[in-house]
């Protein structure tokens, strides 16, 4: 027997002894890229097979490693994932394919058990939550390329093969948008938010939505040309450009981290200077800093640094950028490393140990997220004035409830009645239609008495004929009977006998009237046949038109439908084409009192020459309705107040009016064209659904 015969009955019976401690083995088949692909899954319900780990802050600002739940160690790893012959005959001790796919479906499996969807990550952050520890510290392996396309692998069987989606465990992918910018009468303008990874862009839109302020991500690196239309943005917005820029950074622990915002920073500087402005932007880097690193969480999350060059210039740029990073961060990261480590090794304090980084998968996007908006609500001296641009939301609320009146006013007036008209047409038509179906049902009838008249009088004649001459006999005999009535008691038997008598002759004239009956039913069926048979052929006809109409109907409608359409689009794009800004809101004589009636100071708004934007206290009552909102992730912040009454909302949709007095629109004479241009189908159609009916059901 050949070693690897040997191998492959060792390792059946491994596998056998597995399945009666309680492990399953499933074989998966899908088909991917035109090819059938099958792979065997370890499902193993009684053990904990990955260490899940998660991060806590701390009240000093650092972050603190936990354990959710202890996976299994080295040797119970070999056990429940031998490798397969081949790999053992190479000296493997266990399957890392393997491995890796039924840690995914773990995580699946607990999340579908727990009910509770995992937080919105990307596949990234799965590395650190999952794999990191298996990895590196059970397995003493580093994050080599063997082990990311194992890990790829995995990812792909999982997916591909249906087993479960991206969605089921929470898992989010970049995003091509990568700017949100909220700035449009905003007090918070100056406010940026920059994010290394656009994997983060999506989940963390709300946030420029609720504080309305900037959102930008680098996607590796920042674009200079998202950085221009951002500045020209704020200009065409007429926001200062000569003010002081806050910028919150997201990016890794590591050079190329430190050098995306430093990026961030210089582009929108020079953005800046190219427009005019003489703004600078300040720093607030909020992850991933030194301070907030333990060495424990070093240890555990810290990626080993090995230094991609090929040239001892490149080696030497790599130096500089390190030093660099490690001046910005008070001596850098360094790890101990992995067993497997054939990289460059340092010796800082005394130990031999590695370049590292941490990056921002390593500590979850609600902490990244808390983190940025604990700090914009520093920034934001403030916080009521939050409600300047949700006063103007409400005015553009009210710029499409005024354009929808606009609307239904004019459908109303102007369109519908052309519509209307148009299709009482097709009704007409119908009703014509059905007009002469019921004059031909009409005939059907008549033709049907017309065709059965001799028949029925004959029938008629004969039967009453009958039924006389036997009215007569009994009659007759009837007579005889009532003679005879005083001797009853005496005749009994005699009057029995003429009653038998009396029956006996007309029975034979009875029998006969109803043979008579029944031939004349049989006679005249054929013809209730032939007339039933024509009134359901021409219901079908009637029936037939009908369908044929409401089709027809439905399609003419829908003719009409570009021109409402361009009406609908050309009213809401007029209005929200009208230009109102809070500037201008806050000093309408109308509308004045009522802000005025919401704010700490308001007398200072009816001053001449106050704003809302400058006021010298909080602006507005409420101070912590900003607050509240980013707790809720909330971006419409009206809910936490009632703010906006009746008499406030009506002055505002009463500047809307006044300013689209002028608007004109005009598309009844688009609609009449369409009408007039269909005026030849309406012909069309009637002659050739009857064409199409006859050709059915034959004519009528």
């Amino acid at each position: 027997m050949s070693e690897m015969e040997d191998l492959t009955r060792e390792y059946e019976e491994h596998k056998r002894q597995l399945e009666e401690e309680g492990v399953e083995f499933r074989s998966i088949s899908y088909e991917y890229i035109g090819k059938d692909k099958t792979f065997e899954l370890t499902v193993i319900p009684f053990k904990q097979i990955a260490t899940v780990t998660k991060k806590t802050p701390l009240a000093d600002g650092t972050y603190e490693l936990e354990i959710e739940k202890q996976g299994m160690n080295f040797e119970e790893i070999c056990h429940y994932f031998p490798p397969i012959p081949a790999l053992k005959k190479k000296g493997y001790k266990y399957n890392m394919l393997g491995l890796f796919r039924s840690i995914l479906y773990e995580m699946y499996v607990a999340v579908q058990e727990s009910g509770i969807p995992r937080a919105e990550g990307n596949v990234r952050g799965v590395w650190y939550s999952h794999f990191i520890h298996v990895t590196e510290s059970v397995l003493g392996l580093g994050e080599t390329p063997s082990v990311q396309n194992a890990i790829n692998s995995a990812w792909e069987d999982m997916i591909v093969s249906g087993l479960f989606t991206y969605e089921d465990l929470g898992i989010i992918s970049a995003k091509e948008n990568v700017r949100e910018s909220r700035v449009r009468d905003s007090p918070f303008n100056n406010i940026i938010i920059a994010v290394e990874k656009e994997d983060l862009f999506e989940g963390f839109r709300w946030i420029p939505r609720l504080f309305n302020c900037t959102l930008i991500a680098a996607g590796g690196q920042p674009s200079r040309a998202v950085a221009r239309a951002f500045i020209k943005q704020l200009l065409d917005e007429g926001v200062d450009l000569n003010q002081q820029f806050e910028m919150c950074t997201v990016s890794d622990c590591d050079p190329a981290g430190y050098y995306i915002q430093e990026s961030f920073r210089n582009q929108l500087e020079k953005a800046i200077e190219y427009y005019g402005g003489s703004g600078h932007i300040d720093i607030h880097r909020m992850f991933v800093r030194k301070d907030q690193v333990t060495a424990k969480l070093l240890d555990h999350d810290g990626v080993p640094c090995k230094d991609k060059t090929a040239t001892a210039g490149a080696a030497k740029a790599e130096d500089t950028k390190w030093d660099n990073f490690c001046e910005m961060t008070s001596g850098g990261l360094y790890k101990i490393p992995p067993s497997s480590w054939d990289g460059p090794t340092y010796e800082i304090e005394g130990e031999v140990k590695v370049r590292a980084k941490l990056e921002l998968n390593a500590f979850g996007k609600d902490n990244i997220e808390s983190a940025i908006v604990r700090e914009i609500l520093k920034l934001i001296e403030d916080h009521s004035k939050i409600m300047i641009p949700e006063i103007m939301r409400i005015l553009n609320d009210l710029k499409e409830t005024v354009a929808q009146d606009k609307y239904k006013q004019m459908e109303e007036n102007e369109i519908q009645p052309i519509i209307d008209s148009y299709l009482d047409e097709i009704d007409k038509l119908r009703r014509d239609y059905n007009y002469e179906i019921y004059n031909a049902q009409e005939a059907a009838d008549k033709k049907f008495i017309d065709d059965t008249e001799d028949l029925t009088n004959e029938f008629e004649a004969d039967r009453d004929q009958m039924r006389d001459d036997v009215d007569d006999k009994v009659r007759k005999e009837m007579d005889e009977y009532c003679k005879l009535e005083d001797q009853i008691k005496e005749l009994l038997e005699r009057q029995q006998t003429i009653e038998d008598k009396m029956f006996n002759k007309v029975d034979d004239e009875l029998n006969e009237i109803m043979e008579r009956e029944d031939k004349y039913e049989d006679d005249i069926e054929p013809y209730e046949r032939e007339r039933d048979a024509e009134k359901e052929r021409l219901g079908e006809m009637m029936e037939m038109y009908e369908e044929e109409s409401n089709v027809f109907k439905n399609e003419c409608s829908t003719v009409f439908g570009p021109a409402k359409e361009q009406l609908r689009k050309s009213i809401f794009d007029a209005y929200d084409d009208i230009d109102i800004r809070f500037h201008d809101i806050e000093q309408d004589d109308d509308i004045k009192p009522h802000i005025a009636r919401l704010l700490q100071a308001p007398d200072l708004l009816l001053d001449e020459g106050m704003t809302c934007f400058r006021q010298p206290t909080p602006t507005f009552l409420d101070t912590t309705s900003l607050s509240k909102a980013a707790q809720n992730k909330e971006e419409n912040i009206g809910q936490h107040r009632d703010a906006f009454t009746p008499e406030f909302t009506g002055a505002m949709e009463d500047l809307i009016k006044e300013k689209g007095l002028d608007i004109q629109f005009e598309v009844k004479e688009s609609l009449m064209q369409v009408a007039q241009i269909d005026e030849d189908k309406l012909e069309k159609f009637d002659s050739n659904t009857r064409q199409k009916i006859e050709d059915e059901h034959g004519e009528m």
